[in-house]
């Protein structure tokens, strides 16, 4: 008889428990899918950090990113080829938030609210990680895909340079109204 008493407290146990092992499942869904992206992308950018790896972000379809950041993205690399030369648009990597290229890049704590994630990324430099993180992208989990919505830059110094949207739009502000042009990144 004691046993059957127990057995709703250790259903109950189960149930109240369950959110935080979904919870921290996602957590580490989400942060292995990161580090993924961060293994491949500076594999492909190792000593040749230029525009074609912005291209090949685009053509692996493993990776997965919204709709209104791959827009941008590829709004500004298209205008940014109509002037070659000159520094037009990005003149940084936006999933690195650097022009040089580390050795590599962990990723570490995931910080979730809501349905966005957030992961904290540090550089590593001749074996020595970073203080802090380095860029912080952030993911929603879409469909059951992960999906990059942005990339957050936290030692930015100006309010629109504090992630990669508010970036993308600022710089499109700031030019001149340019004619229609036929996208080089074609999916």
């Amino acid at each position: 008889m004691k046993s059957l008493c127990l057995l709703p407290l250790i259903v109950l146990g189960f149930a109240v428990s369950s959110p935080a092992i979904a919870g921290e499942t996602e957590n580490a869904a989400c942060k292995k899918y990161v580090q993924s992206f961060y293994d491949w992308y500076v594999s492909k950018n190792q000593g040749n950090p230029n525009d074609d790896t912005i291209i090949a972000v685009f053509k692996n379809k493993k990776f997965a990113f919204s709709k209104e950041l791959e827009s941008k993205l590829k709004e500004d690399h298209d205008v940014a080829g109509l002037f070659p030369g000159e520094i037009v648009g990005l003149d940084y990597d936006p999933f690195l938030n650097a022009q040089d290229v580390a050795t590599k890049y962990t990723v570490g704590q995931i910080n979730s609210a809501a349905t966005k994630y957030r992961a904290d990324v540090f550089s590593v430099f001749d074996g020595k990680k970073s203080s802090k993180p380095v860029v912080v992208p952030e993911l929603i989990l879409q469909n059951g895909k992960w999906v990059f919505v942005n990339f957050i830059y936290p030692d930015a110094s100006r309010k629109e340079n504090q992630d990669l949207i508010t970036t993308l739009n600022q710089l499109k502000k700031d030019r001149p109204p340019l004619p229609k042009v036929k996208s080089q990144t074609k999916k």
